[in-house]
């Protein structure tokens, strides 16, 4: 199960088969590329699925996500 937990919100999913919930290329490459301990930047935050998933790699500490669009 993978969990990330940020300012007291808990996400927890099922680690098997994450890579097909949601932009499965993208979150394969993250997930080929990234290891934990790196810091990250997340351009494009979104409603945060990419931003969650390096998240989970990299522990909350070490990601940066930015969203220039206020209404997302």
């Amino acid at each position: 199960m993978a969990r990330i937990e940020f300012h007291g919100v808990r996400v927890s999913w099922p680690s098997v088969g994450v890579e097909a919930a949601w932009e499965p290329e993208e979150t394969g490459m993250i997930q080929q590329v990234i290891r934990p301990g790196m810091t990250a930047l997340v351009a494009g935050g979104g409603f945060g699925w990419i931003a969650s998933v390096v998240a989970a790699t990299v522990g909350t500490d070490h990601v940066v996500v930015f969203e220039p669009q206020p209404a997302l």
